[in-house]
């Protein structure tokens, strides 16, 4: 039956993350720093079960058992359509929590509702004889009012709590991967890049569940998006699920790099407020480059550097040195005395500014994000690259021309030295 649902026509399935879940903790914390809280899980039952079909699309869910038809009325586990239809129904249901009931931060995964409440505020549920934090009686409450089933077994609460596969903690402010599940990770990862005889495939379906996998585990790891560039890139355009996918150099350097990085991470992530102010940097650089070189100065201790073009560097697209430049501050920072832990670049490119925002560009600049991402795992470096209309980057526009007396006379006092960007060559198309 799935091959009669187009897949573009059920496209668009937003789930909600520990990514959402943790940036409404740390709003609660900028008021609230010191109050104790519990996370809470509600669970509905059946889930896709639920929802009944249209009379048209039951025809095509008869059964016959012993000559006897039977029809199938309801959404089924594993049809291309369902996930798109229960969380859009999931949806509305949320919005009537938020915006009719008032339920602040209400999250959902599918059948999972999640969010935190604070310790000791909590509501008498009548169905189940016992309480349940107050947002979370009033959650279920609604559900009744609707007729939305649920079980008091899959109705949980506590300091910490697993969601979606991972224990979240709102008091340490902390979300741990076990260590059983990314030890399964990474054999999943390893075996799919394990080598055979002529070469390795992979069918689509194969590379669609490894790349939902890997997505999941962005929820402890998120820097390590740029693991799938290339893997994206091997995917796009392709529709037949058992088709063989040759699983080329550069799926395999990007899933590699994958591995080795969650190897050395400890499986912990902490909820820090990434989206920090400007004036919040420790640090603050500015850079730009133009087809003969490559600038950038550090605004509170006015150094500049600058350098010519890399003889190894393609000579056809800016966009490439420009990206260069903020990888280059990057690998900079990383030799001071002091190391910052917020780092601010501010770039006149916008295709720089959005790949380092995403972490997510095209194959041939992967190799850059992801060296990028490396010394900020490294050094413990939170990085932001932001916009900076090209009239106002005066200074580094100068350096990267070697144009020197006109970045001195934009700011006084400005030492320039030379610097030697990192031993990095654009990728590849791979077949």
């Amino acid at each position: 039956m799935n091959s009669m649902i187009a897949r573009d026509d059920v496209m668009g399935a937003r789930m909600d993350t520990i990514s959402d879940l943790g940036a409404a903790l740390l709003r609660f914390r900028q008021t609230h720093p010191e109050t104790k809280l519990v996370m809470f899980k509600s669970d509905v039952s059946a889930a896709y079960r639920r929802l009944p079909l249209h009379p048209l699309w039951q025809i095509k869910q008869i059964a016959t058992i012993d000559g006897v038809r039977h029809v199938d009325r309801c959404t089924s586990f594993g049809g291309r359509g369902s996930c798109r239809s229960y969380t859009a129904f999931m949806g509305l249901v949320l919005w009537i929590a938020i915006y009719v009931r008032f339920l602040a931060d209400i999250f959902a995964y599918i059948d999972d509702n999640f969010s935190f409440d604070v310790d000791g505020n909590v509501l008498w549920y009548e169905p189940y004889g016992c309480y349940y934090p107050e947002k979370q009686t009033k959650l279920l409450l609604l559900w009744d009012e609707i007729s939305l089933p649920h079980e008091k077994p899959k109705q949980e609460y506590g300091p910490a709590l697993r969601i979606i596969g991972f224990w979240v903690d709102p008091n340490l402010m902390r979300v741990t991967m076990d260590d059983e599940d990314r030890n399964n990770l990474l054999e999943r990862v390893q075996g799919f890049i394990s080598t055979a005889p002529g070469g390795t495939r992979r069918t689509l379906r194969e590379f669609q569940e490894l790349a939902g996998w890997i997505n999941w585990s962005f929820n402890v790891f998120p820097l390590l998006k740029p693991s799938l560039s290339n893997v994206y890139e091997k995917m796009s355009g392709k529709t037949e699920t058992h088709a063989k996918i040759f699983v080329n150099k550069g799926v395999i350097r990007d899933l590699s790099w994958f591995v080795s990085e969650v190897r050395i991470l400890d499986g912990v992530y902490l909820f820090e407020d990434v989206d920090w102010l400007a004036e919040d940097a420790e640090l603050t650089a500015i850079g730009d480059a133009c087809l003969s070189g490559m600038g950038f100065y550090f605004e509170n201790s006015r150094e500049g550097f600058q350098c010519v073009l890399p003889y190894h560097a393609p000579k056809h697209t800016i966009f490439y040195f420009e990206a260069l430049v903020v990888v280059s501050i990057v690998n900079a920072v990383t030799h001071m005395p002091k190391v910052p832990s917020k780092l601010l670049v501010l770039s006149d490119n916008t295709n720089t500014v959005d790949i380092f925002q995403s972490l997510r560009c095209k194959p041939p600049y992967n190799d850059l994000v992801k060296f990028t991402v490396s010394l900020l795992l490294k050094h413990h470096i939170s990085l932001r690259v932001v916009h900076i209309p090209g009239i106002d980057n005066i200074v580094a526009d100068a350096l990267s021309r070697f144009q020197n007396e006109r970045a001195l006379a934009a700011c006084p006092g400005l030492k320039i030295s030379t610097f030697q960007p990192p031993q990095l060559t654009m990728g590849q198309e791979e077949i």
